[in-house]
């Protein structure tokens, strides 16, 4: 199994709570007999509780550059595969 360890955030003012440790668990099959209505749910849901995590507990300069990383991918793929030349 591969792990990444990365820095959680700092509290922002001594009276905050601290930042909890999280773990983040990729080791389930997706299901294979799902609806395109319900994989959309389960996959939106998975999403949001990940970045919500994420949001909570890593600093902000790693949050953003994830979320910069993240949107590249995207973009990449995008222009790749409709960059059309006529």
């Amino acid at each position: 199994m591969k792990e990444i360890a990365v820095w959680k955030a700092n509290r922002i003012a001594v009276d905050d709570p601290a930042v909890e440790d999280i773990q983040i668990n990729i080791a389930y099959d997706q299901p294979a007999a799902m609806t395109p209505g319900l994989a959309n749910d389960s996959w939106y849901e998975q999403a949001s509780c990940m970045e919500e995590a994420l949001y909570k507990s890593l600093p902000g300069g790693i949050y953003d550059r994830l979320c910069e990383v993240m949107l590249a991918r995207i973009a990449s793929q995008l222009r790749v595969s409709h960059n059309r030349r006529g």
